[in-house]
């Protein structure tokens, strides 16, 4: 079993550094996505990534879960995309696929916020910064899906599809705590490595990072 995370985890490290380097495009979004229209309504999205490359099936195979994949989500609104990596940051929606290297695999529309940008951004600063960092990054409870969880909760006042959430629970459930604590750590490594390779100095002004 812990073998076979290490194996999910250094293919998802490989995956996002070649194609944040490259800017390739492995995944196709399967609706249609309406370009800016968060902007004029202030309509919050949850943008859901596949980063596993098709990995997860031997996960499935070797710990006996059932999972269809392993997710990355980031929340846009406001124009943007707001996600949690080894830190968390936001950038503007038409440079995320060049950000991070990869488009949604999905596009769940969650609601529309009555709530500015300068209001959401100071409650990151004060209630999600202390929670979301590299040195509390857990890859079952508290990794990306949770920080896009927490958001969407204080934004549109409901939380991420139930399936989403139900992936890191069923895998943690599957292995033992030596396997737990081995990929924590090659997660953290992972987190590091993707935060160091997204930092593209074309993308400075289109990118703020809170810290």
């Amino acid at each position: 079993k812990m073998f076979c995370f290490f194996l999910l985890l250094i293919a998802a490290n490989s995956f996002v550094v070649k194609n944040v380097g490259t800017g390739l495009k492995p995944f196709t979004s399967p609706i249609k996505m309406v370009e800016n229209e968060s902007v004029e309504k202030n309509k919050v999205e949850a943008r859901i990534y596949e980063i596993s490359n098709g990995m997860h099936k031997l996960i499935n195979k070797l710990l006996g879960t059932e999972i269809n994949g392993i997710l990355h989500v980031g929340i846009g609104v406001y124009g943007c995309e707001y996600w949690f990596s080894n830190r968390i940051e936001m950038v503007d929606l038409n440079y995320i696929e060049k950000a991070i290297g990869l488009v949604p695999k999905t596009v769940i529309c969650l609601g529309e916020t009555e709530l500015s940008k300068e209001e959401f951004e100071r409650f990151i600063e004060s209630d999600l910064l202390p929670k979301f960092n590299i040195e509390k990054y857990d890859m079952f409870f508290n990794n990306c899906n949770h920080f896009a969880d927490d958001v969407s909760k204080y934004l549109v006042e409901k939380p991420l599809p139930k399936y989403v959430m139900d992936i890191s629970n069923e895998v943690y459930n599957a292995m033992d705590k030596t396997g737990v604590d081995f990929s924590n750590k090659i997660a953290r490594y992972v987190m590091i490595s993707w935060g160091r390779f997204n930092r593209k100095a074309s993308l400075d002004k289109h990118r703020k990072i809170f810290n």
